[in-house]
């Protein structure tokens, strides 16, 4: 099988990533990233239907083997951080965290408008 064959069969949108990040560090760097969290998604997801351990038990499996390119982030250095996430969750913010959070978010975009017509 030729070349173009394998690469017409693979997703388009690692073709293009492929082809626009060859040369640039951030954009690679990036593009990990964005394939690591696509897997947390999933992970997340997973988890809405099966235990913890049988998610860590089933990430184990296939890091231990050896991922395709479409796999996303499912293989490699991503898997120790995703399995540190799923094994020990970090506990959800307070009301009032979550209400100091807003408060911020809603007061941000006056901050210029302040400083600049401010006494």
């Amino acid at each position: 099988m030729n070349r173009r064959r394998v690469r017409e069969r693979r997703p388009p949108a690692t073709v293009t990533a492929d082809h626009h990040t060859t040369g640039l560090p951030l954009a690679r760097l990036a593009r990990e990233q964005t394939f690591l969290l696509l897997e947390m998604i999933a992970d997340d997801r997973a988890l809405r239907f099966h235990s913890r351990d049988v998610l860590a038990t089933a990430m184990c499996e296939v890091a231990a083997g050896r991922t395709p390119r479409a796999a996303l982030g499912a293989g490699g250095s991503g898997v120790l951080v995703r399995l540190r996430r799923v094994l020990d969750p970090q506990p959800r913010p307070t009301r009032t965290a979550w209400l100091c959070i807003v408060a911020a978010t809603l007061a941000a975009p006056s901050l210029p408008l302040l400083a600049v017509c401010g006494p």
